[in-house]
């Protein structure tokens, strides 16, 4: 089976900024998941304020 253009995308960008690229899936070390949880809230935070200011703009790029 190939290994599908986005997840080829997706370890071509882990190669280039030096992150692991598993051989298998797993979850990630707890620093690597706090920071991802930390990244997805503060995505979270913007949309929650562009929707409250109707900010279409801000909303789209939080979505994107």
């Amino acid at each position: 089976m190939q290994t599908p253009d986005s997840l080829n995308a997706v370890a071509e960008f882990h190669r280039t900024f030096h992150h692991p690229v598993l051989e298998q899936p797993q979850i990630p070390s707890e620093t690597r998941c706090q920071l991802r949880v930390a990244l997805l809230a503060e995505e979270l935070k913007e949309l929650e304020v562009a929707i409250l200011e109707k900010d279409l703009v801000e909303d789209l790029d939080s979505s994107a």
